[in-house]
């Protein structure tokens, strides 16, 4: 048990001296400028991001020589994470367009998808159904979604480090339950290296994260997911991951439904529109953790020790999540609110 003490410390340290280098690099070299589209009102560096990137890549590497990940699996998060993270690194530092980087995404995600086998088991109530194609196609549309949501969820202080810090301890206790434990190994490094750069990025933050690695958390976030599938029931994983994918996808879809918007950028999100309302980024991070912590968590784990029900649960909680998203103006210009 102290090995994984240590390891802990050691990707919580070595992410925040990255951070700290980074930070004072990025200074003079990658400001982000705010501007009518901004949640912040400073210039502020970014790309910050990369010191999870490395830590978390270095993991993969410790693991898998340790003889705790299989070499799919190790390919998949390192090989699958590093393109990811060199495409959002090359977006951050001179633009990609929306189309080219939506191809190079579908590209990473098919193989990712091939490498780990695709979702294997789905329980449907006392049926356990193995998707097969379908279930592969799913997978590859999901992790595509899961890269960009992540992204567009990265707006504010905070906010994207403190839900890969929730579910990576989350995913990491559900794993180790369920004695998959180089999964488990890695989400909790995982978290251990958001938590290191989450003490620059809380509000006001220091440093942004940056497309080099807001990308890459949500490819291995959702390789984990599909590479546990028995392990740890996908409607658990899916129930983890309610607040971001409520958030961006109704906010995607009513931009798309009231402006064409299929692309544009924005400050229409949920968590943008709140911060204005409470004045602040902080006050939206601390309520996150409150609904993570007090329904997100129970419920996940629930399902987790009870994966019959997972097929009517998780769609109940992502439609309710849906409709509150909705409520709350999502996708919607301050001046049609």
């Amino acid at each position: 048990m102290h090995h994984a003490y240590l390891a802990v410390l050691l990707s919580f340290t070595l992410s925040l001296n990255i951070v700290a280098f980074v930070c004072m690099w990025a200074k003079t070299r990658q400001l982000d400028v705010p501007n009518e589209r901004s949640s912040h009102t400073v210039p502020t560096p970014r790309g910050g991001g990369i010191a999870i990137v490395v830590t978390a890549l270095v993991s993969v590497a410790v693991l898998y020589w340790g003889g705790h990940l299989p070499l799919s699996h190790a390919v998949a998060l390192g090989g699958g994470g590093a393109l990811i993270a060199l495409i959002g690194h090359w977006d951050d530092r001179k633009g990609l367009s929306a189309s080219l980087r939506l191809i190079v995404q579908v590209a990473i995600a098919l193989a990712v998808v091939v490498l780990v086998g695709g979702v294997s088991v789905l329980p449907v109530g006392a049926q356990t159904w193995e998707p097969g194609v379908i279930g592969g196609i799913m997978a590859v549309i999901g992790l595509v979604w899961m890269i960009n949501l992540t992204n567009f969820m990265d707006g504010i202080d905070g906010l994207a480090a403190s839900h890969t810090v929730f579910v990576g301890l989350a995913g990491a206790t559900l794993l180790w339950q369920a004695d998959a434990l180089g999964l488990a190994a890695f989400m909790l490094l995982l978290a251990a290296a958001s938590a290191g750069f989450l003490v620059f990025n809380w509000a006001p933050a220091t440093i942004f994260m940056g497309d080099v690695s807001s990308g890459f958390l949500g490819l291995v976030i959702g390789v984990v997911a599909i590479a546990s599938a028995q392990d740890v029931t996908l409607w658990a994983w899916g129930i983890l991951m309610t607040p971001f994918i409520a958030d961006a996808t109704i906010t995607r879809a009513m931009r798309i439904r009231l402006y064409g918007d299929y692309f544009g950028a924005h400050r229409a999100h949920v968590y943008q529109r709140l911060s204005r309302k409470l004045g602040g980024h902080a006050p939206v991070v601390v309520r996150f953790w409150v609904l993570s912590l007090g329904v997100i968590l129970p419920l996940a784990v629930y399902v987790a020790h009870h994966p019959a029900t997972g097929w009517w649960i998780m769609p109940l909680v992502w439609l309710v999540s849906f409709a509150i998203a909705y409520r709350l103006g999502a996708g919607r210009d301050d001046e049609v609110a």
